[in-house]
Formats: C-alpha cells, structure tokens, sequence
C-alpha cells in the first residue's frame, strides 16, 4: 500500500485513503476491552472480543488490552489457542497470520511482528513491507517484554526469555534469550 503525501488529492479522497485499512469491527471490540479494568475481567475480555470477531480459544484470559495492527484483515490474521494467558500490553502486527498454541503464556508487553521492511535506497532506508507469518507453540512462555520477528516459529514447550529479541525459529523445549536470542539450555 503507498500512501499520498499529505496535501495532495481531494479531501474526500484523503479520507477514503486513510480507512481503507479500518476495521470497524476490530475497532469497537478493541475499545470495549480497554474499557474493563485491567488485571480484572480476564475471562470477559476474551468472550467480548470473541463476539467481535476474534479467533480466541475457550478458557484463555487477557489480564488488559492488547494493540493490534497490521490493517485490515489483522483481525483474522491472529489467532489465540486455548486456555492461554495474555498479560498486559501486549502488541500484535498481524499483516501476516499469527497463531498462537494451546496453553502458551505471555509476559508484559510482548510484542510479535510479521512485518518487516526490505532495505531501500540510500534516500529511504525503510523500503517495501515484506510481511511472513509467526507461529508461537502449544505451551510456551514468553516472558515479559520479548520480541519475535516475522518468519519465526516459536517451539512447543520453549521459553523466550523477558527481553529477547527472536529473529530465528526456536526448537521445541529449550530456553533462548539474549539480543539476538539464542539457545541457552534445553528443558
């Protein structure tokens, strides 16, 4: 999607440009969760967002909202397995799919992107979205504030550990962490 500089173009047509990637129904379920109190209401967090449209499992709880961009269709790009628990803060680009494994937990703020930018011209730097799907195993950990890039899949059974920064696929049961995140032990 390219974008017209700020100026150009009718005002009608600026306005069509600037929704084209809204979803309403993501939208309005997103704002009726934050308005729950976070750390309370976790189970209803989900049920709510699950009749706006979310692919949520039964049994997973949201300790508080989470962000999620990626346009349009980002809403049916993330899905969330069952019985997982969602801390606060959490962030997800979903341009590509995201899906999340049955009994996986998240930290605070973590954050998973499937967009990343192709290197551009010496003039601009952040060239062409590339955006590759990210897959999170059934029963792993991501502590707080860990950050999986796109084309990653996350092992069953694995924790990334608070801080890391995933840019490669993890084997199942091991531990990572670390910038860039590596194996530090098998569990």
């Amino acid at each position: 999607m390219s974008f017209s500089p700020i100026g150009s173009g009718t005002a009608k047509a600026l306005v069509r440009e600037e929704l084209l990637e809204f979803d309403p129904l993501a939208s309005a379920g997103l704002l009726l969760a934050r308005l729950l109190p976070f750390g309370s209401t976790p189970r209803l967090r989900g049920l709510l967002l699950t009749a706006f449209g979310f692919s949520i499992g039964s049994g997973t709880l949201l300790a508080g909202p989470f962000t999620l961009t990626g346009g349009r269709g980002a809403r049916q790009n993330l899905t969330i397995g069952r019985r997982c628990y969602m801390n606060q803060g959490c962030v997800f680009d979903a341009a590509a799919p995201i899906d999340i494994g049955d009994d996986v937990a998240f930290g605070h703020n973590v954050l998973i992107t499937t967009a990343a930018h192709r290197i551009g011209t010496p003039d601009r730097r952040a060239g062409l979205v590339e955006p590759a799907p990210v897959r999170i195993g059934h029963g792993a950990w991501l502590a707080s504030r860990a950050v999986v890039l796109p084309g990653v899949e996350v092992g069953e059974g694995s924790i990334v550990a608070a801080g890391a920064v995933v840019t490669q696929s993890v084997p199942p049961n091991v531990l990572v962490g670390g910038v860039p995140a590596r194996v530090i032990r098998e569990l």
